[in-house]
């Protein structure tokens, strides 16, 4: 009998090789550029015993209201594309996302959280393109059509179809942070690998199609930060600042629960009358007036 006939390239085979690298040695062109800093936690403001006030009420969150702050996270806070000097980190936007202590640690799990996404979405964007489907079930059953068994050819189908956008993921990623664009859910023109020809990309200098009307990664990163929980996301804002602060000299033990960020106060003063004597009816002397306010000031209000 005839041997049964093999794919060119097995794409199973070609994802588990890519698997066994570092993911960010797959995605990034020189790992020697990756910044070394870090900071310590263990003083950190979600981590240490923090001083209370008396605020009776707390704001509510709206969704507006954190839009606002991951806008001004973007335009102070860096991250891997916009590095500053003078920070205790040079990707905080990393650290806020994943709170580790050393920005390769922050990278590492932002790519990480990069591709589930692509994954999540590479597969989508595969089981609704017809043609691709029929390519993907061609390679099962070279793969697996011997065995006369329909589910075990579907399930390698289904390990194909994953294979594939495992690997177009790794390209949309390098794409990212090379600074282009990729969409949520892609068209067919602004797909890049071709099934058989997987290991053909496998090269660092590879990369995804840009999609002009697709998401950078700053913007992938805000859509991570807007899912977070508000209390984890404010107190890894404050971690940064107080990093920040105390690099500058007398700020070294700067804290946010030691700063005032509400108060109400009662001022009272007085003054002698100016004009008094210049009244002409008969009445009693005035020495002077006494004046009372109060004042509220609030970070909140």
């Amino acid at each position: 009998t005839a041997a049964a006939k093999e794919p060119a390239e097995n794409p199973l085979e070609v994802a588990l090789a890519w698997k066994r690298n570092t993911l960010l040695g797959m995605v990034m062109q020189d790992l020697s550029a990756l910044s070394t800093k870090s900071i310590r936690l263990e003083d950190s403001v979600g981590r240490r015993r923090l001083m209370e006030g008396t605020m009776r009420e707390m704001p509510e969150i709206s969704w507006y209201d954190k839009i606002l702050t991951l806008e001004y996270a973007g335009k102070y806070f860096s991250d891997c594309q916009t590095t500053e000097s003078g920070h205790a980190l040079a990707y905080e936007l990393e650290y806020i996302l994943c709170g580790k202590p050393s920005d390769r640690e922050n990278l590492e799990g932002t790519v990480q959280r990069l591709l589930l996404l692509r994954e999540a979405a590479n597969v989508v964007h595969i089981l609704s393109d017809s043609t691709k489907m029929q390519e993907t079930l061609a390679v099962a059953n070279l793969l697996a059509g011997f065995t006369g068994n329909p589910g075990i050819v579907q399930l390698v189908q289904i390990g194909v179809i994953a294979a594939w956008a495992y690997v177009e993921s790794i390209l949309d990623i390098r794409a990212l942070l090379e600074g282009n664009k990729i969409a949520l859910i892609k068209r067919k023109d602004q797909w890049t690998s071709s099934l058989g020809h997987l290991s053909d990309v496998s090269g660092k200098e590879n990369a995804a199609k840009d999609c002009g009307d697709g998401f950078t990664y700053q913007d992938y990163l805000k859509g991570f930060l807007f899912a977070m929980d508000n209390q984890k996301l404010s107190f890894r804002m404050m971690d940064l600042m107080e990093k920040n602060l105390s690099l500058l000299p007398g700020y070294q033990n700067v804290r946010f629960d030691h700063l005032i960020c509400e108060v109400e106060c009662r001022i009272s003063f007085a003054a002698e009358p100016l004009f008094w004597r210049f009244v002409v009816v008969s009445a009693p002397a005035m020495k002077e007036h006494e004046f009372m306010t109060e004042k509220h000031f609030s970070y909140y209000r």
